[in-house]
């Protein structure tokens, strides 16, 4: 997490920024987005047991009530009825390894126009998974660790 957001700072301006924890988890990647700046970070996961432990963590953080959107939904039927932002997005993309959300995901925030141009993707992969980027995304950088490789890209 150290080393995404020691890239992150050269990227973005997080006060400037919304986060979007997609596939959340435990919300570490919001949480600290949050600790960083950011206005507001939106939390989505669709498993149970996942989201009780995030709203756990939340609920732990020093946080003011618009600060922290906790959404129970999988991200493609969520993403569609996200609001229009005002600021670029900072959006974490973790979806489990095995599954085949990367290309599906990639493809809706790239053509989704609530996710405005300068927004900053990380999507965090296995090494080896290939996939392609679709039209309103490049690659800035990449980064290997161990047997995972995470990718920062950026809306245009």
């Amino acid at each position: 997490r150290e080393s995404i957001f020691n890239v992150l700072q050269n990227l973005v301006d997080f006060p400037k920024m919304t986060a979007l924890d997609l596939y959340a988890g435990s919300g570490a990647m919001g949480l600290e987005a949050l600790s960083r700046g950011v206005l507001k970070s939106i939390f989505v996961d669709n498993s149970n047991s996942v989201f009780q432990v995030l709203k756990k963590n939340i609920s732990t953080f020093p946080l003011q009530t618009e600060q922290a959107l906790l959404v129970r939904s999988s991200v493609r039927n969520w993403l569609p009825c996200f609001s229009k932002s005002a600021l670029p997005c900072l959006i974490f993309i973790d979806p489990p390894y095995q599954s085949e959300e990367y290309e599906k995901t990639l493809s809706m925030i790239g053509e989704l126009v609530a996710i405005p141009s300068q927004s900053v993707l990380v999507v965090e992969s296995p090494r080896l998974l290939q996939y392609s980027l679709p039209a309103h995304l490049e690659p800035i950088q990449s980064k290997l660790y161990g047997q995972s490789k995470l990718d920062f890209l950026l809306k245009i």
